[in-house]
């Protein structure tokens, strides 16, 4: 199990420990954010923005920042109902901002028609200033074109040209988008020619495919470039894109390895790209496997029904050439002549999938996102299997249900697995008994547990101390045979339950077991797990009321650790003891 990450606690430890000024107050709660703890961010949001008929100015800036985080989230819903939501009595111009940000969150989730409506009125309504409008009008040239209603989008879009002489790059995009759906794409390459922004690219080439696909090879080279000089920050959103332009040029050139390959590296990517423009999805991937895959068993004389002859040459690729091996196993999968062969076919091409980066991404769209499987009843058992534990990692619980439903016990062998799905899809649907009896079932037979078996029950463990379930999470730490348990997971199993315990208030329990956990190996280990152990031993400590034995940690701590922030939150935490101990000790 990894250490814990200690930055967004030890930020909000410097954010709990002393009333900072108002504005300092909000950046700490921007820091838990950057650290990535979003919903932590939020909580404390919750707690600390100050009510708009008390401090109107505090609250505007907690509010922009709370909206800020909200759209990292893409928390569409959020938005919307925040904004909803916000006093009457807010500035205009914050107003206007939020019927953008409404508009903006309503498209996002599909709502076009409340979106449109909201943006006429608004349009019709407001004294805005022209930079106002022309985004409003923009947005609702977006709604247009989310809705199919292409002429629409097109008369609005003449209109606006009319209007306004707007060059910026938000506005080629979006006319660019409007030619291209409208089946112009000379017209939006002209509109595009000489935008150089990022973001224009793909649909800069996107329109020079479709107008002239004989530069399709030159076009291919251009991506590649861009793509190995992309920097490791580039949104995931953008790299879909660029890929799925390089696929479409495999595909004019019908150069299929290339197009399998940007498809796959594409959807990898877990970004939602607009379908009606670019090709990127799992239906995509199963055309380009096919395609590719009858063309390597045409090479190699392979002929539909010779079953035995496919799977000899995909499971002959699979550790050199995976991707070639993906493609055969693909034509088996779809074409097999016997249930067996087909359902086998499908495990081995879904393993090989997990097993490429973003592979989580790629088999949701090609079993859930693939007009193939049409049912979740239609995916072959040993997929759906593998889709369980992706839905259960996501928290997608709708869809492991769906895909637990009806699903048979898979063999003797796998069952560990199977129980343990099946405990994880009650707890986090909130039947805690039932899935903790599922649990206990496990603990029984623990002395026959393989490989990694722990590790993935502690998984669910975890997913039962998130929902506060701490005192059964305790009860199956508990039971877990610690001698069957490598040293490090002995530490391990200590921390956790000191964990359930402190969140239980029950302090000095939690102190013995964080501090047996960083001394099980060595009582002066200071190894990074010994100092994480030892510093949520001194928190639970001084918690406790025992100052005296939580500032001897921390002193032994601050004298082990380099890290430049850890000491600073060290020595804070020990003027914060001192100060307890003095006011405890001041005379009445």
């Amino acid at each position: 199990m990894p250490i814990p990450d200690l930055k967004p606690f030890l930020l909000l430890t410097l954010l709990c420990a002393s009333p900072p000024l108002a504005a300092d107050e909000l950046q700490a709660v921007m820091d838990l954010a950057r650290a990535g703890a979003h919903g932590l961010a939020l909580q404390e949001m919750d707690a600390r923005q100050p009510a708009f008929s008390a401090d109107p100015s505090g609250w505007i800036r907690w509010e922009q920042e709370r909206l800020y985080i909200l759209e990292l989230r893409r928390d569409w819903a959020g938005i919307a109902e925040r904004v909803r939501q916000a006093p009457a009595e807010i500035p205009e111009s914050l107003a206007r901002d939020f019927v953008t940000r409404r508009a903006e969150a309503e498209l996002e989730l599909g709502r076009i028609e409340a979106a449109r409506q909201r943006l006429r009125r608004s349009l019709w309504e407001a004294a805005a200033p022209p930079s106002v409008r022309q985004r409003w009008r923009r947005l609702l040239i977006r709604g247009y074109l989310q809705a199919g209603a292409i002429g629409d989008a097109r008369a609005a879009m003449l209109r606006y040209q009319q209007d306004y002489a707007d060059t910026s790059p938000e506005w080629y995009l979006l006319g660019a988008k409007v030619l291209l759906r409208a089946g112009q794409p000379g017209r939006a390459l002209e509109l595009l020619e000489g935008v150089e922004q990022a973001q224009v690219r793909p649909y800069r080439w996107l329109a020079r495919l479709q107008s002239t696909p004989d530069s399709a090879g030159a076009l291919a080279e251009e991506v590649d470039r861009v793509l190995a000089q992309a920097q490791d920050d580039m949104a995931p959103l953008q790299r879909a894109r660029l890929w799925a332009v390089r696929a479409r040029a495999d595909a004019v050139r019908e150069a299929r390895a290339g197009q399998v390959a940007a498809l796959e590296a594409g959807l990898g990517q877990g970004a939602s790209i607009d379908p009606t423009l670019f090709e990127l999805s799992g239906e995509a991937l199963w055309g380009a496997y096919l395609a590719w895959g009858e063309q390597l068993g045409n090479a190699e004389q392979l002929l539909i029904g010779q079953d035995q002859r496919w799977y000899f040459a995909a499971t002959e690729s699979m550790e050199q050439q995976p991707r070639r091996a993906r493609a055969l196993f693909a034509v088996l999968a779809l074409q097999g002549q016997t249930a067996e062969h087909r359902s086998l076919a499908h495990d081995y091409l879904a393993r090989l999938v997990l097993a490429e980066p973003g592979g989580g991404h790629l088999l949701y769209a090609l079993y859930l996102d693939s007009s193939r499987f049409p049912d979740i009843a239609d995916i072959p058992a040993p997929v759906r299997y593998l889709l369980v534990d992706l839905a259960l990692d996501r928290q997608d619980l709708e869809t492991a249900s769906a895909l637990m439903q009806d699903l048979a016990a898979p063999a003797q062998d796998q069952q560990f697995a199977w129980q343990l799905r099946r405990a994880r899809v009650q707890v986090l649907n909130g039947r805690i008994a039932a899935g903790v009896a599922l649990l206990e079932q496990l603990l029984a037979d623990q002395a026959n547990w393989q490989n990694d078996a722990h590790d993935r029950f502690l998984q669910v463990v975890f997913d039962l101390q998130r929902l506060k379930e701490h005192e059964q999470a305790i009860a199956l730490l508990a039971r877990i045979d610690p001698t069957r348990l490598a040293l490090q997971g002995q530490r391990e199993l200590l921390f956790w339950l000191g964990e359930s315990y402190a969140a239980l208030d029950q302090h000095r329990r939690a102190a013995a077991h964080f501090l047996r956990s960083a001394i099980l190996a060595d009582p002066y280990a200071m190894d990074p797990w010994a100092q994480t152990a030892r510093y949520h031993a001194a928190r639970a400590l001084a918690a406790a009321g025992l100052q005296g034995d939580a500032a001897s940690l921390l002193k032994g701590l601050l004298k082990a650790t380099r890290d430049t922030n850890r000491r600073e939150v060290l020595r804070h935490e020990l003027q914060q003891l001192e100060a307890s101990a003095g006011e405890g000790n001041s005379p009445p």
